[in-house]
């Protein structure tokens, strides 16, 4: 049986003369390689023979004898194996082999190899722009098979995964590689011409030196990075810090909202569970002695928030104290979602000392809102919420962003959600307004929003007029640039239920977040009785095929309790990668001037 020499060429030694190679005439080459353990042999460096080669009467390549013979003296030397390539031009695929000169030259060169003692393996090939194909023999001139190798070959094909994106409404496209978390941007041609090639290579129709090729070009624009470890309940642990404390300062509300999800506030809790201050602090002291000195947001909950403002301005002081005392790292930052119906000067006298970010819920105009966010009696809250809003920004509390339901009452009045979100902004002079869809009630729309085509819609309109993005699309852009900013952790979770998050409840017992607490089988713990914290991982995307291997993964915060209730969603999953794939393209493409304020204004805020 005869030998098997394996060339290992993690130097892309064979890729480099590939792209030499001249298709109107032959070229030669000497590369030269060194003996490995395992019957390997690795290819170090290559000459390109182009000064001692000439073509005789018929065309074909004459190699100058003293140089060859000089080239294996020095080999022999330096304990060296000599390679010798010799390039067919314009042989078909598949046609190539060895020609009636090649044997000449190689029996030849084994007769010079012998008289001056060189008795490594001697090894021949032949090649064209997409194969090769080799002879070996051994000091004795008996053959050996040899085959190519990357030295790469333990990588695994995530390593080559990358993610094309061009689009004919943008000058450039992008290339994004899944396992660096990084992006390359490129002219819309080449992008198309990198997805011809991944197509050909995932088909597996591509010759071993065009796969070699393709790879070479993905490890030079995405050169090897250490394992990014992923996210965890530890890593947060670790750093003493909680992203979000959702404080749920009662189980009930004054309103009774036609398609209310959280059944009135209470969440489906028999008795209403209202938070005290002393609760409130009891809550926080017992985060300190579990290590936790940096909490990044505290979120006034419910049931409706406002109906104990008391609570709110006594967290807000409490934090302040700890701060002074130095068992708080830092001022977290404070946001609430009212119905805005009760706003005392309590209230609002701590919203703007301390800053609370507050979103006031509203569905329109008083002829629709008051069909839908209605009293106990049914009467209308339109005009009280109006009234509220003017109150607040008159004391420099004003809300930072309104938010709507989007109904079957709004589409028998004839009012879309581009005509809903101008109403809002134009009334209240508030830019930022946020729509969703009611879903899982008789009030449910008829038409569904395709959130992901309206924004890709605006993106391209305002790349098209190059005019200056919107509040809305610098938010979204940056959270796709934050994330690809992201080398430290691989983002293998989804929402932060759990692990940077908690939601507690008046009485101590604390759930992954809002959305959990329906249902008493995911109460975590009890932060008062037993003084515990348990941050967990709930939903890991590596735990399903369709995440792990999607290249979206590190883009998708999808929530928790949504792929509890209801699993992955298809239709979900293609939002999020246009979403992502838009994004990319939007920052790839912007102008000068939308760059300016995407990196002065969106960023740097």
């Amino acid at each position: 049986m005869s030998k098997h020499l394996y060339l290992i060429d993690s130097n892309y030694i064979l890729v480099k003369i590939v792209s030499l190679l001249d298709k109107n005439k032959e070229k030669a080459f000497l590369v030269s390689g060194r003996e490995k353990e395992g019957d390997c042999i690795e290819l170090e460096e290559y000459f390109d023979m182009e000064e001692y080669v000439q073509a005789d009467s018929r065309n074909l390549m004459q190699i100058d004898r003293q140089f060859f013979y000089a080239a294996l003296k020095g080999f022999t030397k330096e304990n060296k194996i000599l390679i010798f390539i010799h390039s067919h031009p314009n042989t078909r695929k598949g046609e190539l082999q060895f020609s009636a000169a090649d044997d000449n030259y190689y029996i030849s060169l084994l007769k010079e190899a012998k008289n001056i003692g060189y008795d490594l393996p001697l090894i021949f090939a032949v090649i064209n722009e997409e194969d090769i194909i080799f002879k070996g023999f051994d000091k004795n001139g008996v053959g050996i098979v040899c085959s190519i190798e990357e030295g790469y070959e333990n990588y695994s094909e995530k390593r080559y995964s990358i993610e094309v994106i061009y689009n004919d409404d943008f000058e450039k496209g992008v290339i994004y590689h899944k396992a660096n978390n990084e992006a390359k941007v490129v002219d819309r041609e080449t992008a198309k011409e990198i997805k011809h090639w991944q197509s050909k290579y995932e088909s597996n129709v591509l010759s071993k030196l065009q796969q070699m090729a393709y790879r070479r070009m993905i490890t030079d624009s995405f050169p090897y990075r250490e394992y990014r470890p992923n996210l965890s309940a530890r890593n947060y642990m670790d750093n003493k810090t909680l992203d979000n404390l959702q404080l749920m300062l009662q189980l009930g509300c004054n309103l009774r909202c036609k398609y209310c999800y959280a059944e009135a506030g209470t969440y489906l809790h028999k008795k209403n569970i209202i938070m005290t201050i002393d609760t409130a602090k009891k809550i926080i002291k017992s985060l300190l002695r579990k290590g936790i000195h940096t909490i990044r947001n505290i979120f006034f909950f419910g049931g409706e928030p406002s109906l104990y403002p008391e609570v709110i301005t006594g967290v807000c002081d409490y934090c302040a104290e700890l701060v002074s005392q130095g068992k708080l790292e830092s001022m977290p930052t404070f946001t609430m979602v009212t119905n805005a119906v009760k706003m005392n000067e309590e209230l609002i006298t701590a919203i703007e000392k301390y800053g609370i970010k507050v979103t006031v819920s509203i569905d329109g105009p008083k002829e629709i809102n008051d069909k839908l966010r209605v009293r106990q009696d049914g009467s209308g809250t339109y005009s009280v919420i109006h009234r509220n809003i003017e109150r607040m920004q008159e004391k420099n509390a004003a809300p930072v962003m309104l938010e709507a339901t989007y109904t079957k009452i709004h589409e028998k009045n004839q009012m879309s959600r581009d005509e809903l979100r101008n109403y809002l902004q134009k009334e209240f002079g508030i830019s930022t307004v946020y729509i969703a869809d009611c879903d899982g009630s008789e009030l449910e729309p008829d038409a569904k929003e395709d959130s992901v085509k309206d924004y890709i819609h605006c993106i391209c309109k305002t790349m098209n007029e190059n005019r200056k993005l919107s509040a809305d699309i610098g938010k979204k852009l940056l959270q796709v640039q934050s994330n690809l900013n992201n080398k430290g952790y691989r983002n293998n979770l989804f929402c932060l239920a759990g692990y940077r998050m908690i939601c507690v409840l008046g009485n101590g017992d604390y759930y992954p977040c809002h959305r959990f607490i329906k249902n008493a089988d995911y109460k975590i713990g009890n932060l008062i009785e037993e003084g515990t914290l348990n941050l967990r991982e709930y939903t890991n995307k590596d735990n399903y095929d369709k995440c792990r291997n999607c290249w979206a993964q590190e883009f998708c915060g999808e929530c928790s309790w949504d792929i509890f209730s209801s699993g992955i969603e298809k239709a979900k999953c293609d939002d999020v990668k246009k979403f992502t794939a838009y994004s990319m393209l939007a920052i790839a493409n912007l102008s000068e001037k939308q760059r300016a304020f995407f990196y002065n204004e969106a960023i740097g805020k």
